[in-house]
């Protein structure tokens, strides 16, 4: 059963992110190019910081998979994540007053 809870968490952050980067895009589309841009950023340094041939070889397959829009649903989940956790700590805090 826990198994099926984490399965059912996971796909409701997945939809909840989508939701964000499709929300971000109506509201701030130049927001959303910012952060790809900085996730493009990521890319070039990873591939820059590996040896010769693996570093070029590294961010060209990370491009050809999208890499920086993987990295930007990565970072609305972790976002999500981050809220529920702080969410549930502020309110067994404030349970425990």
């Amino acid at each position: 059963m826990k198994d099926f809870l984490d399965l059912l968490r996971s796909i409701a952050i997945f939809i909840a992110s989508i939701a964000i980067v499709v929300a971000l895009w109506y509201w701030r589309p130049d927001g959303l190019t910012a952060m790809m841009d900085a996730n493009l950023a990521i890319i070039k340094f990873v591939g820059r910081t590996l040896m010769a041939p693996y570093g070029a070889m590294t961010e060209s397959a990370l491009r050809l998979l999208a890499g920086e829009k993987a990295l930007l649903f990565f970072e609305t989940a972790l976002l999500i994540r981050l809220s529920v956790w702080l969410f549930k700590r502020l309110l067994v805090i404030n349970h425990k007053k």
